[in-house]
């Protein structure tokens, strides 16, 4: 696993232990910049340790590079010369005000595809979550369920279903903000 900032830095080596992915997971926190691209170079050249035959990288990103060292150009051609797929989540604001943030799903969607992989769009998070609530749902329990299901069923959509934590950390962000 990569955090990336302003700078890319690992802070998971190779492992097959989800419990350990989840932990360092909950300690990467968004920053100010973004170097996704030396990000992904870094993760490409990381894949070259990998012991497996099939590799795969996922990027989580809003796609706005705005502090890489690599050029574009850089990193599209080491992707063409390695043997990895990237799939990225791409979590984008639609009134996004940089014109990085507003290139980034452009830039994520071709990177992505050009190795076999593809781009998950999560395009608005306020809309999911309107989605999810209704005014007054934390005073019933039958809202809680409605809320918590319909969460549920978000995460499915977007295949993250299988996280537990994710669904936690959610349903508290909803909890508490909406």
């Amino acid at each position: 696993m990569i955090g990336f900032n302003d700078r890319p830095e690992l802070i998971e080596d190779f492992t097959s232990s989800v419990e350990d992915i989840q932990a360092r997971l909950a300690t990467v926190h968004a920053g100010h910049r973004t170097a996704l691209l030396d990000a992904i170079y870094y993760g490409i050249a990381k894949m070259s340790e990998a012991h497996h035959d099939r590799k795969a990288l996922l990027v989580v990103s809003d796609g706005g590079d705005n502090r890489s060292r690599y050029t574009e150009g850089e990193v599209r051609a080491q992707v063409r010369e390695a043997d990895v797929e990237i799939y990225s989540i791409g979590i984008f604001d639609p009134y996004a005000p940089t014109p990085e943030e507003r290139t980034g799903p452009q830039l994520l969607d071709d990177i992505s595809s050009s190795t076999g992989g593809r781009l998950f769009r999560v395009d608005d998070i306020d809309e999911i979550v309107r989605a999810v609530r209704f005014d007054g749902w934390q005073t019933t329990h039958a809202g809680e369920r409605e809320v918590k299901m319909a969460l549920r069923k978000t995460l499915f959509k977007y295949k993250l279903h299988q996280d537990a934590d994710l669904f936690e950390r959610a349903y508290g962000y909803i909890r508490e903000y909406y």
